[in-house]
């Protein structure tokens, strides 16, 4: 044999050495690589619940919270609208949503088949309208998401503690929707016909006070309740848009087309658009009990605020104000801040604010203006309204776990001397505006009865 033969064959026995070995390597790898990819899956972020379009246009989060001026049909000022959200995982629907509602979205579901449950996102949002006579309504909305779509379950009045519930659920917004889709439901609310329907009207730039966005979608709504010459006729013309949601709505006559409402909103999560107006302070007491007069007080039973097997401690003492009618703060078990009237026996909340986490530190109330002031483990300093609608939050980059001080210009907390120094020319003043100064120290509050603050 040749010695060039020699050479060849061992050339070729060679190479078919090293594609073995490679592809045996290659076999490895891609064992290796299916592994990782099946533990790595479930945490790979996928599609939101309801849809891309819905996240885009219409999101919600844990916590989110607006405030709104609604104006009347020659453009003047009529009140104030607050929107407050809590969102639940679907297997909490029995524990943390009203019975009838809970019912209609289980039934709607699917009924029996539990394992829907983990595909939903139920939110409840409190909505607040205040006048300029200071009367306010609060109704909660409870709504789901799914692969569909949003879809509304119905309302409850909280000052009559009624529900009111769709049967079936209208389709809110699809899932995937485009320019020029229509949508449409017809049953029942309560034992009265009702019909919803809903299209997209276009896609456009929107200029309002929280600002300029390039991309958002104009839908419309037509809800019907009743039929023939008797039926409530409304539509209604939202202004959707991406990374914020509802910014702009119109409300019209669905039968003349003649203007109701405006509603624009003023604040989401942030500083209160420069030139809104906020809401007027709330009535306070004429005869507020004397500071001496406390320490011979009792201590009764108001309301739960926690599950009777909850054993560990509120995150805050509870904490009287001396608005009209007056009230008792406290720590909701789900962190919300609840307000309690201690005006009347019972348990009647007055009003609730859902911040996406926990509230640490105990509120301060300024009765000159009637805000309450609080902070939050979610890094946030809140100012409310005295009756619970969300005025601005402000970002401090650091937990807000005592009580905040109200001063002349600003409004710090008093955790530490720094902290106060650090925000002291980015905080809103009490009003909500933009401060560029402070006059005043934290050691000299203008916070009066019944929070009482030293250095």
């Amino acid at each position: 044999m040749s010695t060039s033969s020699t050479r060849a064959r061992r050339v070729r026995t060679g190479a078919g050495r090293a594609a073995r070995e490679l592809a045996a390597l290659v076999g490895v790898l891609l064992v290796v690589g299916m592994i990782g990819a099946a533990f790595a899956w479930p945490w790979l972020p996928g599609e939101p619940i309801g849809g891309e379009i819905l996240a885009r246009y219409a999101p919600i989060h844990d916590g989110d919270a607006r405030l709104s001026v609604r104006d009347g049909p020659d453009g003047k000022q009529i009140g104030w609208e607050s929107l407050s959200t809590r969102v639940l995982a679907g297997m909490r629907l029995a524990t943390d949503v009203r019975q009838a509602q809970g019912a209609a979205i289980f039934s709607a579901v699917g009924g029996g088949d539990m394992s829907r449950l983990g595909d939903l996102a139920i939110s409840e949002t409190r909505v607040s309208d205040l006048g300029l006579d200071g009367e306010s309504e609060t109704t909660y909305l409870y709504s789901y998401r799914d692969e569909a779509g949003e879809h509304l379950a119905g309302f409850t009045d909280s000052t009559n503690d009624r529900d009111l519930v769709f049967s079936p659920l209208p389709l809110v917004m699809p899932a995937r929707v485009d320019v020029g889709d229509r949508w449409e439901t017809a049953g029942t609310l309560g034992s009265v016909a009702y019909r919803w329907a809903g299209q997209v009207l276009g896609q456009s730039a929107y200029d309002g006070p929280l600002g300029h966005f390039d991309d958002c979608l104009q839908t419309e709504t037509v809800f019907e309740v009743g039929s023939g010459d008797t039926s409530n006729l409304t539509r209604t013309r939202d202004a959707l848009c991406a990374g914020i949601g509802l910014v702009d709505t119109e409300t019209r006559d669905g039968k003349t087309g003649a203007l109701r409402t405006r509603t624009v909103g003023v604040s989401a999560n942030g500083a209160l658009a420069s030139g809104a107006a906020a809401p007027l302070p709330p009535d306070l007491l004429a005869d507020e009990p004397d500071p001496a007069d406390l320490t011979t007080w009792k201590i009764a039973r108001v309301g739960r605020a926690r599950p009777a097997s909850e054993l560990s401690e509120a995150t805050i003492q509870p904490l009287w104000l001396p608005t009209s009618p007056s009230v008792v703060l406290a720590a909701g078990y789900g962190g919300d801040l609840l307000a309690f009237d201690a005006s009347a026996s019972g348990s009647l909340i007055r009003w609730s604010f859902h911040p996406n986490i926990t509230v640490y530190g105990p509120p301060a109330f300024d009765p000159a203006g009637g805000r309450i002031f609080f902070g939050a483990s979610d890094k946030r300093l809140y100012a409310l309204d005295g009756r619970g609608l969300l005025l601005w939050s402000f970002a401090t980059g650091d937990n807000v776990a005592t009580r905040p001080l109200v001063s002349t210009g600003t409004t710090p907390g008093r955790r530490h001397r720094s902290w106060a120094a650090r925000y002291a020319g980015r905080l809103p003043s009490p009003t909500g505006e933009r401060s560029s100064s402070t006059s005043g120290s934290a050691c000299s509050p203008s916070i009066q009865r019944p929070v009482a603050a030293s250095c």
